[in-house]
């Protein structure tokens, strides 16, 4: 058991070296420490809760059409924000290469499962091949 928890601790190392998480977790830091971003997203926040109360506490329907026309204008603010779209798209990066990981995992733990590298099965992978 212990070679496989000193792997296990390799594969954390290899990960956290990687050029995906390493661009994402500086990308991360940068997003919340940005005070722009932070208020277009406090400010989504605040609208999508307002939103909510009004939608629950049977709101007129104007009402909730005028919040969730400012919460879709938040939304495309954010989204426009370069900063944001960086960040998004690291986390992308890093994602796909986690579930990456875990297909390849998945397909060690159950070689027959149709699932572990997709309905495709091995032609469809991009892990272990």
């Amino acid at each position: 058991m212990t070679a496989i928890l000193e792997k296990t601790k390799e594969l954390g190392e290899l990960i956290v070296k990687s050029d995906e998480f390493q661009l994402y977790a500086a990308l991360k830091d940068e997003k919340d420490n940005d005070e722009v971003l932070n208020e277009l997203i406090k400010s989504y926040n605040l609208t999508r809760l307002s939103l909510s109360n009004e939608i629950n506490g049977g709101a007129d329907k104007e009402q909730t059409e005028e919040l969730q026309k400012a919460l879709t204008q938040k939304q495309e603010e954010i989204m426009k924000n370069d900063l944001y779209k960086r960040f998004s798209d690291s986390e992308d990066v890093f994602k796909n290469l986690i579930a990456q990981i875990n297909t390849i995992l998945a397909h060690f733990l159950d070689p027959d499962s149709e699932n572990a590298c997709g309905s495709g099965g091995c032609s469809g992978c991009s892990g272990c091949n």
